[in-house]
């Protein structure tokens, strides 16, 4: 098993509603124990060459331990952001779910 944290982040809508979301589907990915979920917190959208739109994203962090592979990982999670309304035509722009993975990883012991 590996330890990974997924990053996550809402910024239209009920923001709280598709965090607690978020972490439900991810507590329940096979082969993976959710070991711990951060505190939510506010961050003002980032206009990189993007237009995330103007509502304030709340963010968090959850921690899981996984043997699921990096890229079938990364399939999951997009599937998470599509059955939570991610507008794939528009990525960039604002959403109502954000997943971030690999913010770190690490071979647990």
């Amino acid at each position: 098993m590996e330890t990974v944290f997924i990053g996550f982040g809402s910024n239209v809508g009920d923001r709280v509603d598709y965090c607690d979301r978020a972490v439900t589907l991810l507590s329940l990915l096979p082969h993976s124990r959710l070991q711990g979920v951060s505190l939510l917190y506010e961050s003002e959208p980032v206009r990189d060459r993007t237009d995330p739109g103007e509502g304030w994203f709340l963010n968090g962090v959850v921690q899981l331990e996984t043997d699921i592979t990096p890229h079938s990982l990364f399939a999951m999670l997009q599937e998470i952001e599509r059955a939570l309304g991610r507008d794939e035509d528009h990525r960039s722009g604002p959403r109502t779910m954000d997943l971030r993975y690999p913010l770190l990883r690490s071979t647990s012991d």
